[in-house]
């Protein structure tokens, strides 16, 4: 529901692999396994803005947002299911 409000901070957690696969329209890659991830979400993101993250199941993309929280990042949405349940949605 929040991408189909127009929520414009989407954040993929996968791996450049996984995001050539497809992602959501919309969303910056940044894979949770680089080294600068936080450096490189921060550098992109705002965050007292709304942010939803998401990976290909949910668990990376839970830990990106426990991470995040603890630096600042206000409002954070982890997409149930991540990807994979995002493009088998009914």
């Amino acid at each position: 529901n929040l991408i189909e409000l127009g929520n414009t901070q989407i954040l993929d957690v996968r791996t450049e692999q996984e995001n050539k696969e497809g992602s959501i329209k919309g969303s910056v890659n940044i894979d949770f396994w680089h080294p600068k991830f936080i450096t490189l979400v921060k550098n992109q993101f705002d965050k007292s803005e709304p942010l939803l993250i998401y990976c290909a199941g949910g668990g990376r993309s839970g830990m990106a947002a426990d991470k995040l929280s603890k630096k600042g990042f206000k409002v954070i949405y982890d997409l149930e299911g991540g990807y994979d349940g995002y493009t088998n949605k009914d």
